[in-house]
Formats: structure tokens, C-alpha cells, sequence
């Protein structure tokens, strides 16, 4: 299966005749696989109030990410860059989503006293993901290596097996790698 990733991704990339649609055909599953895993974290993690209703399905967050990667200029050299754009892609559009609802949620302004508590718990959770995602990114300006296991874990959905084999590192080193960053990423969020 990942020869036939590799080879549709070299394809659409080179711009063959029918890449296109071998491309979705071949990527279509993972996809959709990647994002169910990354929607399904984060809504355990912060909810399902995190993710607006339009987005609040793995289809249409595999067809934003779709659209996405299709209006993508960038070239990979191989399917550790793909992956990594795929799983930087969903967190974005994650982040996207949760900043769209709490910028909503800042404009109302008449609620009900029941709509105030819900409305304030919800721009909780909203605002705890977007912190969360702000210190994804300081991880990544100052451990680049290690931000990037936590974007193929959590947000591309990866494995940890899956993770070493795509960035060529040795199974102990991205568990060591994982275990750092989560101890930076507490540290980070308790401050």
C-alpha cells in the first residue's frame, strides 16, 4: 500500500494524464483515516463543541484537506513530507475552525442566563485547543524535530511504528522524542 501511495503522489505531483484521479482514488482512504483519527482526538480531548458543525464530520474534513492539497504548489520529495504536510494541513484546519468559533462566540452579545454558562464553557474548550496548538508551534521553533512526532501522532493520525518508518528515525528514538515533547508541551500549559 505505501509503494502505491508513493507512486500516486509521484504521479499527481508530475502531472500525469489520470494522476488526479488515481491520486484520490489511492489517497481518498488514508485520508479519511488520518482525519477521523485527528478529528476524534481532539474531540475527545476538547469536546465535539470544538469542531463547528459544517466540519463536525471526518467526510468533510477529508474534503477541505482534499481541496487543500490540491491547491498545494509545494513538492515532496517523498511520503514523509506528504504525511507531515497532510497531518500539518488537518491541524490547521482544526485550529482554523475552533479560531472561527471562538471569534463567533466574542460577537454575541444578548444570551439567555443557560446559553451564557454553555457559551462560556464552550469558548473554554475553544480557547484551551488554540493554547494548545501556540505551544505545538513554540515547540516546533525551538524542537522542530519533536513537533513534528506530536503533528504525525496526534494530527495525522500515525502510529509509532508508522512515524519512525516515515521520518527514518529508530522506533526508541521517536518514543523518546514523544516523551520529551509531552513533558514540554505540560510544562508549556501549566505556566
Amino acid at each position: 500500500m505505501t509503494e502505491a501511495i508513493t507512486q500516486a503522489i509521484i504521479d499527481w505531483q508530475s502531472k500525469k494524464v489520470g494522476a488526479d484521479e488515481h491520486f484520490y482514488l489511492v489517497v481518498y482512504d488514508h485520508l479519511r483515516k488520518l482525519a477521523s483519527k485527528g478529528r476524534l482526538k481532539v474531540v475527545h480531548r476538547f469536546g465535539d463543541e470544538a469542531i463547528q458543525e459544517h466540519l463536525n464530520s471526518t467526510t468533510s474534513l477529508v474534503h477541505e484537506l482534499y481541496i487543500k492539497i490540491s491547491q498545494n504548489t509545494e513538492y515532496f520529495d517523498n511520503r514523509a513530507d506528504f504525511f507531515f504536510m497532510v497531518s500539518r494541513t488537518i491541524h490547521n484546519i482544526l485550529v482554523d475552525q475552533a479560531r472561527k468559533s471562538t471569534a463567533q462566540k466574542r460577537d454575541v452579545t444578548t444570551l439567555q442566563i443557560d446559553d451564557k454558562l454553555e457559551e462560556q464553557m464552550t469558548y473554554s474548550i475553544d480557547e484551551d485547543f488554540l493554547t494548545l496548538s501556540e505551544s505545538i508551534e513554540s515547540l516546533a521553533s525551538e524542537y522542530p524535530r519533536h513537533a513534528k512526532v506530536v503533528q504525525l501522532k496526534y494530527f495525522g493520525g500515525l502510529m509509532m511504528k508508522e512515524i519512525a518508518d516515515i521520518t527514518g528515525s529508530s522506533l526508541s528514538s521517536v518514543e523518546k522524542d514523544m516523551a520529551f515533547a509531552r513533558s514540554w508541551l505540560k510544562l508549556k500549559l501549566s505556566a
